[in-house]
């Protein structure tokens, strides 16, 4: 399982699926610049039928209870975005810095 945009709570239950269903599994971090966000996996292929078939409950699940939940999702993408522009804006504003300076 790619943990790319994945919540914490959703990557936990799939954690608590995977030792409910006693399959061995392991987990890889996220790389330092954001080329890999990290993941789940299964040690045994003998395991994959299996646990395809649990993660495909649990994922109709999961959709269905985040369909009816009322409850409002944090603006993480509005934040990022915000974040992104700003981190923009500051690097044109060094890039520019030499040239206003020269202009003087």
């Amino acid at each position: 399982m790619n943990l790319r945009n994945v919540p914490a709570d959703e990557a936990d239950a799939v954690r608590a699926l995977l030792a409910e269903l006693d399959v061995a599994w392991y987990e890889t971090p996220p790389t330092a610049f954001g080329l890999s966000a990290g993941g789940i996996w299964i040690r045994n292929d003998a395991d994959y039928a299996r646990v395809r078939e649990a993660y495909d409950r649990f994922q109709a699940e999961w959709t269905e209870r985040a369909r009816r939940s009322t409850e409002p999702r944090p603006p993480l993408a509005t934040l990022q975005l915000l974040g992104a522009l700003l981190a923009a804006g500051a690097i044109l504003a060094v890039m520019a810095w030499p040239i206003i300076q020269l202009m003087r």
